[in-house]
């Protein structure tokens, strides 16, 4: 892997991603989008942000407005400061470790400040925070404890000048932040003072715009727009500037009513919201979480219908290196692992509650220096870690939930380190795991064997010994390949490794089913043996790789992958069945996820949505029935076969019967589960129905003639045998009864309650129901009189 190197920000457009529609289920709505790491609000300050400033300053709030800009609300003006690596040599003996990879550069996170004061103000004023949302930020303050911080959608300082309020908010349709001065009856806006510290240069331009010049990108605050709070009419109004203090100046104002002046900054960090969803997972309550997010990355959690219900945020992980995360389903705790630590050399592992507190911190062990990819495996209860390193020889680990220990593998059995994990995936049975390797940047010595991009198959949860070691035929690079993953960065090498790179190995492009085992790199998907890790077929889906991702498959091979901004699903011949295109031709799939009942979930840039898998994997392939003899023999049996899956199959009837077929059934419906050996196992619910042996032959004639000739004088029509809760009702044309009987035996005659004269030719409606064991009877129609003879 490869140290920080030196970025520069770039501008990049807010995306809101995916639409689907609404439909309600009963666990919730079924189909929805919810943006990601949406920053538009202001956090509260319980001590986390203390050391983000200057000593001397009391934060209040802090905004984040992009990849690296913060501000920070204090009780004398706010604080802006953006982030940027830079080369260090602090640290001899760090720099010592990491020159034994050639492609690594020291670096380390310098921090830039611009300070905004409000001069000549009430030096016990305070920010007041109004309109919470009903979410919430953690953040960690120990190994094991955390603290829960509100968040609001606007803050105000109240009387900063004698009656004059500023009212900060977030535009909704533009980047930046918002500030309006509320200047009540009778108070001088002229009082208002602005001065920046920290600015190389503050200019007012010909547009009204005040540009400040400092250490980060510059800073506009846009010429204002005044109006009375009460018709909003207009008023001339502007910055002035002297000895780089701003002021404002007002014409022709009415000083009875009171005054709005609404400026708004910007600066070009300001846009690139970090907001990309790399992972996600859910749990068996429906709750969804992604992860993702930059400086620090963050972990959201989101109920079954979208909503978001808390933020947990990494900050005590290395702030630049992504690692991954998953869920244990039942429990709904978090694991979340750092990527590398460049101060520590051994990566952490972090355990959130359903909450979202933090309940313990695994410190990292130097055998594992590096942590790319984690599974929960529910099965065995254990973690399982793909990662690497630099100088001890270990690929793999498991970490206990708990978070005590930690047992490093050496499941390629290499020489040295240099080797790592860039995709992995779980058996649907839960006893093995499957891995691939990157390329590595460090040529081996001597004799050492390399292992760039293999496939390799472990047991669980032992992880030892590996089945083979194939190569994948894949190109993924050591720390070079995953652009995407902190995209709104632009990041060199220094010296002779200079280029681009990532800050992330790992990437969802693995899956495994009962039969096969799927990778992909955005360009490629290939399918392969799982016995022997030998890929048998491959389709090319797009032209780059490493762009996009996402892919799962379900127990009948249906495959879902991620391209560019839809998920392709493919069948097991990989032939492509459907495609499921997002609503922004910006958005793009990094992960896929196939869900319990049938749910389908993605995320990526921006968004994470949940909807109905379109195609629905068929573990029961059919359900057949032996008829009872009569209605009332319980002589008949039901049989359901399976299509696909992962044997051996479990079989539950409604009657407690636990075989494929169940017997000496009734005339009636009954249901029988099927489950397969995954874990979570593959659950398919069915129905058979067991018919008498005549059931299906109700014979009800559409015209009948009761003239008194002996033929075809009744309304006769035949039932099973042995039916019970037998009726049969006429009305004619007008809705009016005028006939019922519930006596089998009983047959219309042509006449009103079978008595009196013959009633009018013409079309008459019946309905007929009857039970037959459990089965219902119920026929609809209409039949035809002809009572005079022709």
């Amino acid at each position: 892997m490869k140290l920080k190197p030196f970025l520069t920000s770039i501008l990049l457009p807010l995306t809101f991603t995916v639409s689907f529609g609404q439909s309600d289920a009963t666990s919730g709505k079924s189909k929805w989008t919810a943006k990601t790491f949406d920053h538009k609000f202001f956090i509260e300050n319980k001590g986390q942000f203390d050391q983000k400033v200057p000593s001397g300053n009391t934060v209040l709030f802090q905004a984040i407005l992009g990849n690296t800009a913060r501000v920070y609300f204090t009780t004398t003006g706010i604080i802006y400061t953006n982030d940027e690596w830079v080369e260090s040599d602090e640290d001899p003996t760090l720099v010592e470790r990491t020159n034994a990879d050639p492609d690594r550069a020291l670096m380390e996170m310098k921090t830039h400040f611009l300070q905004m004061q409000w001069l000549g103000i009430d030096p016990y004023v305070t920010a007041i925070p109004s309109d919470q949302k009903n979410d919430y930020y953690i953040y960690p303050t120990g190994s094991k404890t955390s603290i829960k911080v509100a968040l609001y959608k606007k803050i105000v300082y109240h009387d900063l000048y004698p009656g004059i309020d500023a009212e900060y908010t977030f535009p909704k349709d533009k980047s930046g932040l918002e500030y309006s001065l509320i200047v009540h009856p009778g108070a001088d806006i002229t009082k208002v003072k602005i001065k920046y510290t920290g600015a190389g240069v503050t200019e007012l331009l010909k547009d009204g715009n005040l540009v400040i010049k400092s250490e980060l990108p510059d800073l506009t605050e846009h010429a204002p727009i005044s109006f009375y709070q009460d018709n909003y009419s207009k008023i001339n109004s502007g910055f002035t500037l002297k000895d780089s203090i701003a002021s404002f100046s007002v014409t022709g104002v009415d000083r009875s009513k009171t005054l709005v002046i609404d400026p708004w900054v910007t600066d070009p960090n300001f846009g690139n919201n970090p907001d990309f969803a790399y992972d996600m997972d859910f749990d068996n309550a429906g709750n969804v979480y992604v992860y993702g997010g930059y400086d620090h990355y963050q972990v959201e959690k989101l109920d079954n219908t979208g909503n978001i219900l808390w933020t947990f945020n990494t900050t005590t992980l290395d702030p630049y290196y992504y690692g991954a995360f998953a869920v244990d389903k039942k429990s709904q705790s978090c694991y979340i692992t750092e990527g590398a630590n460049v101060s520590t050399d051994a990566a952490q592992v972090l355990k959130v509650d359903p909450n979202g507190n933090l309940l313990a911190t695994f410190p990292g062990n130097r055998t594992m220096q590096e942590m790319w990819r984690i599974k929960y495996n529910s099965c065995s209860g254990s973690i399982v870690i793909g990662g690497g390193g630099t100088t001890a020889p270990y690929q793999a680990c498991l970490v206990d939930t708990n978070m005590v220990n930690l047992v490093p593998i050496n499941v390629l059995s290499a020489d040295s380190g240099f080797h790592d994990m860039c995709l992995i995936a779980m058996d649907p049975s839960g006893a093995d795991c499957y891995m691939a390797t990157t390329h590595t940047n460090k040529a081996p010595g001597p004799g050492q064997p390399i292992f760039d991009n293999t496939l390799f198959k472990i047991p669980v949860p032992s992880l030892t010994p590996t089945a083979y070691l194939v190569s994948d035929g894949f190109h993924f690079n050591e720390i070079e390949s995953l652009a995407y993953v902190g995209s709104g960065i632009i990041i060199h090498y220094p010296g002779p490794s200079a280029g681009p790179s990532a800050c992330a190995n790992g990437m969802n492009g693995m899956a495994a089913s009962f039969s096969w085992l799927y990778m992909y790199d955005g360009q490629k998907l290939r399918q392969c043996d799982k016995t022997t890790g030998l890929c048998i077929d491959s389709i090319k889906i797009t032209k780059i790789s490493f762009e996009w991702g996402g892919l799962d498959v379900d127990a009948c091979d249906d495959i879902y992958v991620g391209v560019r901004d839809s998920i392709h699903i493919y069948n097991s011949s990989l032939k492509l069945d459907t495609v499921l295109a997002m609503q922004d031709p910006s958005d793009t799939v990094y992960s896929v996820l196939l869900g319990h009942n049938n749910l389908l979930y993605a995320c990526g840039r921006g968004f994470v949505m949940q909807t109905e898998a379109p195609v629905l994997p068929k573990i029961i392939s059919s359900a057949s029935a032996q008829p009872a003899s009569t209605c009332s023999a319980c002589d008949g049996k039901a049989t359901v076969n399976v299509n696909c899956g992962n044997p051996p199959f479990t079989y539950k009837w409604f009657d407690g019967t636990t075989e494929q077929s169940d017997s000496n059934l009734c005339p009636g419906v009954y249901s029988v589960t099927v489950s397969d050996a995954s874990c979570p196992p593959y659950v398919e619910t069915t129905q058979v129905t067991v018919t008498p042996g005549k059931v299906a032959d109700i014979t009800v004639p559409n015209v009948f003639t009761p003239n008194g000739d002996g033929i075809n004088d009744l309304f006769n029509y035949i039932i099973p045998r042995h039916a019970t809760a037998y009726s049969m009702v006429i009305y004619d044309r007008w809705g009016i009864k005028i006939f019922s009987t519930t006596d089998q035996t009983v047959f219309w005659n042509g006449k009103i309650d079978n008595t009196g004269s013959l009633v009018p030719d013409g079309t008459y409606y019946y309905i007929l129901k009857a039970d037959c064991g459990s089965l219902g009877i119920n026929k609809k129609g209409f039949v035809q009189v002809i009572g005079e003879q022709k």
